[in-house]
């Protein structure tokens, strides 16, 4: 076997502990590539379900997610779980697994850091701000308000940028783009923008 080969190769440098620890290693390596490709499988078949019956196992998946974007590490999150999980919000037929969405979404953004969170999460949140059920639009402003305080959304994003005059650019920050929320005919959703 390769392995068994790798392992005698390594040996003949004379420490037989470091042969041993090169076969550990590369096996862990290669097993939890395995594992981790089967898992993606399984993440894959549950979020891209549509059937009628897809939103309990999806809030499933959702609700212990920050267990498997550690399993997962920032590479297997931003290729795997974040695009699978995101599209969540496409699911019209059901506005909790979207507000359950929003909820969790702190977790996997706390794995992935701060610039992929603006560019990639940011604007789906965005999308839930806008959402027709009053509990999602709550969510995302919850998700939002989070955000903020882990120190994953910047200055920058949150109220624009400004100009050296003192008057805005056409980058409108979170808060001004937002700001119709404060005269939302839901006191739920204008207590939650406060």
């Amino acid at each position: 076997s390769s392995k068994g080969s790798k392992a005698v190769e390594s040996s003949s440098g004379g420490d037989g502990e470091e042969a041993s620890n090169v076969l550990i290693n590369s096996t862990y390596d290669s097993d939890l590539a395995a594992l981790r490709n089967a898992v993606s499988r399984w993440v894959v078949i549950i979020a891209t379900d549509a059937s009628g019956t897809s939103a309990l196992p999806k809030q499933s998946l959702l609700e212990d997610i920050s267990r498997l974007c550690n399993f997962f590490g920032v590479e297997g999150v931003m290729t795997c779980v974040l695009p699978q999980v995101l599209a969540f919000l496409n699911d019209r037929r059901e506005w909790q697994l979207r507000a359950a969405l929003c909820q969790k979404l702190p977790s996997i953004c706390a794995v992935i850091g701060r610039s992929s969170t603006e560019h990639f999460v940011a604007p789906c949140i965005e999308t839930a701000l806008t959402d027709s059920s009053e509990k999602v639009i709550c969510s995302a402003l919850s998700c939002l308000t989070v955000l903020v305080k882990l120190g994953l959304i910047t200055r920058v994003k949150l109220l624009g940028c400004g100009s050296k005059n003192g008057t805005t650019s056409s980058g409108l920050g979170l808060v001004e783009k937002y700001a119709f929320l404060l005269i939302h005919p839901s006191e739920i959703i204008r207590d939650e923008y406060m």
